[in-house]
């Protein structure tokens, strides 16, 4: 049946907030990622010196964090929601995780 309104409904459409929830995400992530490459010295209690092993585990940061930032910018792209909603759900349990262990280790402090 002919499309009366010349809306292509093929094309995946996404809702803005969720294109402004992926863009935070892709910010958290980065700004993680720019953080471990740049000021390791942020990833450990102030005072504590910066050993070969933050080194490596501020590496780890890195990759992780860029990697999931690129995934969520190509199914963006690429209009993926399925993709999308996992990539986000992935991104939220990790910025709660990295909260909590932050939570944990002030306490320790």
């Amino acid at each position: 049946m002919p499309n009366p309104t010349g809306v292509d409904r093929s094309a995946k459409f996404v809702p803005v907030w969720v294109v402004v929830m992926v863009i935070a995400g892709v910010l958290l992530m980065t700004a993680g990622a720019v953080i471990a490459l740049l000021k390791p010295e942020m990833l450990v209690s102030p005072g504590d010196p910066i050993s070969a092993a933050v080194k490596v585990y501020a590496g780890y940061l890195v990759s992780r964090n860029l990697a999931v930032a690129l995934a969520l910018l190509a199914s963006l792209l690429l209009r993926d929601r399925r993709a999308l909603t996992l990539l986000m759900i992935l991104t939220a349990l990790i910025q709660l995780l990295d909260t909590g262990t932050d939570i944990v280790e002030g306490l320790r402090a």
